[in-house]
């Protein structure tokens, strides 16, 4: 039962993440004027590095959801 629980859990989590994940590449791509501009505002850097640092840190996000969410499902779907 414990594992069903768990395997769930996991599941929706890589699913929101996976979402959320979607949601900010696709508010990149759409609206990367509105985007840097904002992020200018606080960081003084240029359009290049401020969407160059957007999508390492959507690689490093994926990874993290991939390592903490997606890999732990699947083991606990083949085990159960």
């Amino acid at each position: 039962m414990y594992l069903e629980i768990l395997s769930s859990v996991l599941g929706w989590c890589a699913v929101i993440n996976t979402l959320f994940l979607i949601f900010w590449f696709l508010m990149l791509i759409n609206r990367e004027t509105g985007v840097i501009a904002f992020h200018h505002k606080f960081f003084k850097l240029s359009s290049s590095d401020i969407v160059k640092t957007h999508y390492l840190l959507m690689g490093f996000y994926k990874l993290m959801n991939a390592m903490f969410f997606i890999i732990p499902w699947c083991v606990l779907k083949v085990v159960g």
